[in-house]
């Protein structure tokens, strides 16, 4: 089992055995949540039975003290079994990622879009972090959590039990009919993650030739001549907005990321757009 929980969670030796412990943590846990419901059974049985007989005030007292403790220390090992362990394991897990990319060819980077495979490579690993530290330990731990203490009520009373645990199925069924929802809306958000990014590398890389050009100051006139620019929101919010924004592709690849390709600066709908790259000999026209 732990290899095979290596293979299907790109996790080491160490990490597939911290995932059964957070696993078997989370059952403790809900086991120990159960507790006070026997202790309010049993209490609710004696009140409907004509009050608590005088020598079990003190049973009760003491419950109530082992419940809370039994609780505490379940949480505790709960918390080092899953979110302790999940983020040692995730450093593990940056350090071998970096490794190997630390032995890919440049070329490989070159022919990549770089806010693209950074922004996918980090978020991946932001949400195995989640899924190990919330998701998957719970999830186990519940499943298992559930079996059990479905058995206990069955045990006390079938017709409790059919009233508590009804709502499983039901339950189970709306997980899997909103299955192709949530995958829809979850590409959706990387789509608009992807190009928040994207933009932000854009920015970025740019940057450099925008201070060196002056593009600064003329896309501060074209804001004061065209407030309402209609440049893409981020060169707005970073630029000061007014320009067209159009990025210009590579003249040899097309791309519109890198190369010379660059800015325009115009003010948008200005039918006299002045181009970033070439810069003409008397330098970039005001707008």
């Amino acid at each position: 089992m732990i290899k095979q929980l290596q293979k299907k969670y790109a996790l080491s030796e160490q990490g597939a055995k911290d995932l059964v412990k957070g696993c078997l943590a989370c059952v403790f846990q809900h086991i120990t949540f159960m507790f006070p419901v026997g202790l309010l059974y049993s209490l609710v049985g004696d009140l409907l039975g004509g009050g608590i007989p005088a020598g079990k005030t003190a049973f009760y007292a003491a419950g109530c003290a082992v419940c809370v403790g039994l609780i505490l220390l379940s949480t505790y090992l709960q918390y080092n079994a899953t979110y302790f362990a999940t983020y040692v394991e995730s450093g593990v897990r940056r350090i071998t990622l970096a490794e190997q990319l630390r032995k890919i060819p440049l070329s490989f980077f070159g022919k990549k879009d770089l806010a693209d495979l950074t922004s996918t490579i980090m978020a991946d690993c932001t949400f195995l972090e989640q899924s190990f530290s919330h998701f998957i330990p719970e999830l186990a731990g519940s499943i298992i959590s559930t079996v059990l203490i479905s058995i206990s009520l069955l045990c006390f009373d079938w017709r409790m039990a059919l009233a508590a645990l009804w709502v499983l199925p039901l339950s189970f069924a709306i997980v899997g009919g909103s299955a192709g929802v949530q995958e829809r809306l979850n590409q959706k958000t990387m789509d608009a993650k992807m190009t928040c990014a994207d933009g932000i590398q854009e920015c970025i890389e740019t940057a450099q030739d925008l201070k060196a050009n002056n593009a600064e100051r003329v896309s501060a006139r074209a804001g004061a001549k065209d407030p309402g620019g209609g440049a893409p929101e981020h060169h707005q919010r970073i630029w000061g907005g007014g320009f067209c924004g159009q990025r210009l592709p590579h003249p040899e690849t097309g791309h519109r990321h890198r190369g010379p390709g660059g800015f325009c600066p115009a003010a948008a709908g200005d039918a006299g757009c002045a181009h970033l790259f070439p810069v003409p000999a008397g330098g970039i026209p005001a707008v």
